[in-house]
């Protein structure tokens, strides 16, 4: 999901209330169908604090979250067994693989969206 989501469902909504022609209850979401080409992951970007350099992109597929960060060392968590973030998966060997795939689709959304930090993310795989 990205800014631009919002907007379009936004909107949709908009068109799809004026359609309606008797409004007696507000049940819109069982109406919305997700369409087949709809994403199956989100993406994060925190491009810091002023001066600070302290930037982190995320990349979230409902049951897994991982977290780079370029100046510190990066988050993997699975969200249904820790959905408090506490134990970071990142250096867990069992995980290894899932870590290469979540940095891979990070690093695929980055090039569509052209981010600058992509350069960086390259070199720690």
């Amino acid at each position: 999901m990205n800014k631009s989501d919002i907007f379009r469902t936004y909107f949709s909504f908009l068109n799809y209330i004026q359609e309606l022609k008797e409004v007696t209850e507000w049940k819109l979401l069982p109406r919305v169908k997700v369409p087949a080409d709809w994403r199956d992951s989100s993406f994060i970007e925190y491009h810091g604090n002023g001066l600070s350099g302290y930037y982190m992109r995320c990349v979230h597929t409902g049951r897994y979250k991982y977290v780079y960060q370029p100046c510190d060392m990066d988050e993997l968590y699975d969200l249904e067994t820790d959905p408090w973030e506490l134990n970071n998966l990142v250096l867990d060997k069992s995980f290894h693989d899932l870590l290469l795939e979540m940095k891979k689709h990070l690093v695929a959304w980055m090039e569509k969206t052209k981010d600058p930090l992509r350069t960086w993310l390259y070199h720690s795989y």
